[in-house]
């Protein structure tokens, strides 16, 4: 089976209707702090004070020994490629704070036009506009005739740098680098690295080997390849420079939870879940001392797939709700500590923070925890970050669960009466927190994924609201990038949803309650819905009043 007619049968099926908005974010407690991960290296990276040090960015050590090899993460090994304006040799461009894209000419724009997407003008002009500034591409050909070949493409760049803006030319120019020898030719890993999965690759700000993901441009759609039994969407070279948006997410991610303030647990690690069926284990905590002095709970989640193979056909293949839960001694798990949605045939990284479930955890020691929803594919690893972190000085310290979801029918509010809470009385804030998405394609309305359900918490004369506005943003979770959605998956990955994206961490809202409550005296509570408005599908929802001081 072609690979084209592969993403059309698996991936269909999750084609759905205009998207929604995704939940806000909440407050970040974490601060970036210099990274602790690096490998051992006997090479400092070269000083760039115009990029790294005016952009802010955390230089990485090169690393001149280790596991190089041209396989997806592994690490990359030096190498040189010649262009018109010299030999670009790696380990002595490395500045510590740059990323990578190799770019071939046997990437065609779709099965119906064999055209390379790098002689497309207009998508060449958009990978300018999209990328970040820390960014080399590399432009290589399996053509014989080098020579024509350096002058189309550079041809293509130059009318593609004069369409953006000037200062943006100026910096991105000098970074694109038409290569002037044919791949067939080059004595290097690179020419191997090219054939996984067969287009291109990326070098990321780790100096791992990264694949490019699925490159379809969700603006061009094409109904023609759907008639034929392909993707329907054609590919852009533009998507390319998503990658290198999200290695710099990856960076400050790493930066954030590498802070060796954290105490670190471990649930699992590299565990190929779906071969060995461990989904969860006895998790012991600092003793209930050491947990009192903890305002910060983060949950640090990765999935990585078989590295010799593909992300496509290798990774898990649908975006399914996955999350971390709290278990008792009977392991029944009722306590939701974390979610994430699964990424269409990719792997990623995501940073959850579960704060506000910390008095769950605050008499210390063994606590079972167990990530369900895992399906085939990923080795997961997840760890429990414990700090003190929080801006205002308090902590949570006691919690009170409240609503659950259930089916978005007629007797959904009826399902969901007021409930009164007993405020303590040397509660500082209080804090509403809301998990919430929407699941099912109903018939109308495309609920409750696709659709605006508007969930409304009401107090004395004070109401809070979670919705979902911009319905129509069908490239909404595209722009989460920069908050950890996985870029270029195989499958609907642009659209927006209820409350949560692809490949991404779902993140509550987080409402202060503290003006409507008196600290000693009980309070009600209500919740209601828009529906009648919309209808349809699921509402996975959690909700939590929590108490601080």
């Amino acid at each position: 089976m072609s690979r084209w007619c592969g993403l059309m049968l698996m991936t269909l099926a999750a084609c759905g209707g205009p998207a929604v908005e995704t939940a806000p974010a909440t407050t970040d407690p974490t601060d970036p702090t210099e990274p602790t991960d690096s490998e051992p290296t006997d090479s400092e990276p070269a000083a760039d004070p115009d990029l790294c040090d005016t952009d802010g960015l955390t230089r990485r050590p090169l690393q001149t020994e280790g596991a190089f090899g041209d396989e997806r993460r592994d690490l990359a090994d030096d190498f040189t490629l010649s262009t018109p304006d010299g030999d670009f040799e790696f380990f002595e461009q490395w500045t510590g704070c740059e990323t990578y894209v190799v770019l071939s000419d046997l990437m065609p724009t779709s099965p119906l036009d064999d055209t390379p997407m790098i002689d497309q003008v207009d998508q060449l002009a958009e990978l300018i506009e999209k990328s970040p500034r820390n960014v080399h591409y590399f432009f290589v050909s399996y053509r014989s005739d080098s020579d024509d070949f350096v002058a189309e493409v550079q041809a293509n760049l130059d009318d593609a740098l004069a369409m953006v803006d000037d200062d943006l030319a100026e910096h991105l120019g000098p970074r694109l680098h038409v290569v002037d020898e044919p791949a067939s030719n080059f004595d290097n890993w690179v020419q191997e690295a090219l054939f996984h999965p067969g287009y291109g690759f990326a070098i990321d700000r780790f100096q791992r080997i990264r694949d490019l993901g699925s490159l379809g441009d969700v603006m061009q759609y094409d109904v023609a390849l759907g008639n034929i039994g392909y993707w329907p969407w054609r590919d852009s070279v533009a998507y390319a420079a998503h990658m290198p948006a999200y290695f710099n997410y990856e960076s400050d991610l790493d930066d954030r939870a590498s802070d060796p303030a954290f105490t670190t647990l471990y649930l699992m690690y590299d565990e190929p879940v779906w071969l060995t069926g461990k989904d969860r284990d006895d998790v012991v905590f600092p003793d209930a001392a050491t947990m009192a002095g903890y305002d910060t709970m983060l949950i640090d989640l990765q999935h990585h797939c078989d590295p010799a193979l593909d992300e496509w056909g290798n990774c898990d293949a649908w975006d399914a709700v996955q999350s971390l839960w709290l278990c008792d001694e009977d392991d029944v798990c009722t306590v939701e500590v974390a979610r994430y949605i699964t990424t269409y045939h990719r792997e990623g990284r995501w940073l959850a923070d579960a704060s506000q479930l910390l008095p769950y955890f605050r008499e210390g020691g063994a606590h079972r925890l167990a990530l369900l929803g895992i399906r085939g594919g990923h080795y997961v690893t997840l760890r429990v970050l414990l700090g003190t972190k929080q801006s205002d000085g308090l902590t949570p310290y006691a919690i009170v669960p409240m609503w659950t979801g259930g089916g978005f029918d007629a007797n959904y509010d009826a399902n969901h009466p007021p409930m009164t809470v007993d405020v303590p009385s040397d509660m500082v804030k209080a804090t509403l927190q809301v998990t919430v998405t929407g699941h099912g394609m109903s018939e109308g309305d495309n609920c409750a994924e696709f659709c605006d359900h508007r969930h409304y918490f009401a107090i004395g004369g004070s109401t809070w609201a979670a919705e979902h506005p911009t319905i129509d943003n069908i490239v909404g979770c595209l722009e989460q990038i920069p908050r950890g959605a996985v870029p270029n998956q195989y499958g609907t990955w642009w659209y927006n949803r209820s409350s949560w994206c692809p490949g991404m961490q779902v993140e509550p809202w987080v409402f202060d309650v503290t003006s409507e409550l008196v600290a000693g005296s009980p309070a009600t509570v209500s919740y209601t819905t828009n529906y009648g408005d919309v209808e349809g599908g699921t509402i996975e929802l959690r909700t939590f009043m929590v108490f601080w001081k």
